[in-house]
């Protein structure tokens, strides 16, 4: 059994003890369970190997899995030649247009989900991303769509060692139907192709039923789809 392992970063951020620990059978569910209500965590997130394991780990902890991670990848670009519908610029300053429509882009993730967590944790968090993504410390582009002089949509797009990884995208409600988050994309596509950064990878929840039909439409592939808990301690 893989111990549980602090998490810092959450820890401090969220101002309480929190680790995260992978399970692979059911021997291990029984000892984290044992590990966790005689440890210190406040928080534990736990990631499940299997659908036996998902349910295991529900019969252990009496908590249902506060989401399914779903990972889509697109290995090559065949159109590369394509043009966007719309004119996509580079976003270098955080607005509040900017924060609100990061708030949109997190409403189907755990932290909006879980109820556990205040509302001001979520906000706090995403803040934080998109200011660091902002600065490129989280992000090597933001990019975003304006229509009649507003903020119609952004994706952000980071370069890692093994693949291009969209992180967060939106697109304000008034503006939607008119392919804008199909277009973003694209955008990262075409990037990460001319700089010679494919895969082009990007993480959604199994439950976001829109999300996952558009980047299976665009040719994404599906390449994983993890249950995590968050186990409350006391909750």
């Amino acid at each position: 059994m893989n111990n549980i392992q602090p998490l810092s970063w959450d820890s401090t951020f969220f101002n309480r003890n929190i680790g995260q620990a992978h399970v692979t059978n059911a021997e291990e569910a029984d000892a984290l369970k044992i590990a966790f209500d005689t440890g210190s965590f406040d928080l534990m997130y736990v990631t499940a190997a299997s659908e036996a394991i998902q349910n295991k780990l529900y019969d252990v902890f009496n908590q249902p899995p506060v989401e399914h991670k779903r990972t889509y990848e697109l290995a090559a670009w065949s159109n590369p030649e394509k043009k966007p519908i719309h004119n996509i610029v580079e976003i270098d300053q955080v607005t509040q247009a900017l924060i609100q429509l990061t708030f949109e882009s997190g409403i189907e993730s755990r932290f909006y989900k879980d109820t556990n967590f205040d509302k001001s944790d979520f906000e706090k968090l995403y803040i934080a991303w998109i200011e660091k993504s902002v600065k490129h410390e989280l992000a090597d582009h933001v990019f975003g769509v304006f229509l009649s002089n507003q903020l119609a949509g952004f994706v952000t797009l980071a370069f890692k060692q093994d693949a291009a990884q969209i992180g967060l995208i939106a697109v304000e409600k008034a503006f939607r139907g008119k392919g804008i988050a199909k277009a973003l994309i694209e955008h990262c596509v075409v990037n990460a192709f001319e700089s010679g950064n494919m895969p082009v990878k990007i993480v959604t929840q199994a439950h976001n039923i829109a999300a996952c039909s558009l980047y299976e439409s665009m040719g994404f592939t599906e390449t994983s789809s993890v249950p995590l808990f968050h186990i409350w301690k006391n909750r």
